[in-house]
């Protein structure tokens, strides 16, 4: 007689001693067993959890996405996914789930079988890592290895979509008096509360990187040049209005200088990027404090009515 008959073993028992997340649900979506890590998660108790289905314990649109999911497995199919989870009440949770028809003896789907492995803290170092890699430490904003990365990107999608792609290229006016007359510390004040600004100020799918010491970038997709210039100078003046504290009575006002471009005036990514510059360098020598722009009418000018090619 074989000594392991697997109808007498009790699975339930084996389930409950792991940490790691087991159920099963019917097709309707009612969860028929819980191992006692779901309970201890969901701090209920096995009564209160069977017959119960996801929109008692996760918000809406979770909910959604976990229905969308089990309907795939009641189709057939076996899913593997890193699952963002949010109950209700709690912090986000990551978890590496596992899921697989449940069949009957006549190979009829009756159910899901679930396996979740919380993989929070493996994924928030992940993200970690990444920040640290495409991120300038002081100021939050895009490093620029980043940037360029990007840049190549949007450019690709320029020449497939014919979208304006302009550029911003901008540096803090005077930035090594501010250094000199209240140390490096001060300096770096300025610098991560001119990132705070910038990433406050402009829109969610602009990109904004730290170029360099004091000098910034900002790219802006489907934006005219025009419509850069205009919003180059919201920033600058919102930059003028900021005050800094400097540890005593005297508040620092600073102001920025800004060089633009665009990627319909010019042949390539290269050429906007130098010409971007070549406006910021033109600003810097006038007066500071203004926005400059470059196009192929003409290579650096004050104020964008003055140029036929970004009307």
């Amino acid at each position: 007689m074989n000594p392991f008959d697997i109808n007498k073993v009790d699975f339930k028992q084996a389930f409950n001693r792991l940490d790691s997340y087991f159920f099963i649900k019917d097709v309707e979506g009612c969860y028929v067993f819980v191992n006692d890590a779901i309970c201890k998660l969901f701090r209920v108790n096995n009564e209160q959890i069977l017959g119960k289905r996801d929109h008692d314990f996760f918000d809406l649109d979770e909910c959604n996405d976990i229905a969308y999911n089990d309907q795939r497995v009641l189709a057939g199919q076996t899913i593997s996914k890193i699952e963002q989870s949010v109950l209700k009440g709690e912090r986000t949770r990551f978890y590496q789930v596992m899921k697989s028809p449940l069949f009957d003896g006549e190979g009829k789907v009756i159910g899901v079988f679930g396996i979740a492995i919380d993989v929070t803290g493996t994924v928030e170092k992940r993200n970690e890592l990444e920040t640290m890699v495409i991120r300038d430490v002081l100021t939050g904003l895009y490093n620029r290895r980043f940037f360029e990365m990007q840049l190549i990107r949007e450019h690709a999608a320029f020449q497939r979509h014919k979208q304006p792609l302009s550029l911003l290229m901008l540096d803090i006016d005077n930035f090594k008096s501010i250094n000199d007359q209240f140390g490096h510390s001060m300096g770096d004040h300025v610098l991560e509360g001119l990132g705070r600004l910038m990433l406050e100020a402009l829109r969610i799918e602009d990109y904004c990187c730290r170029y360099g010491g004091d000098e910034f970038a900002i790219l802006l997709p489907n934006t005219r040049l025009r419509e850069a210039y205009f919003l180059a100078e919201r920033l600058r003046a919102r930059v003028v209005d900021k005050r800094f504290d400097t540890g005593s009575d005297e508040k620092l006002v600073v102001s920025i200088s800004l060089g633009c471009a665009n990627l319909s005036c010019m042949q390539d990514i290269k050429m906007m990027t130098n010409f971007a510059d070549v406006a910021l360098m033109q600003a810097k020598r006038n007066q500071k404090n203004i926005t400059f722009v470059s196009c192929d009418q003409k290579q650096a000018i004050s104020t964008c009515s003055d140029c036929s090619g970004c009307n």
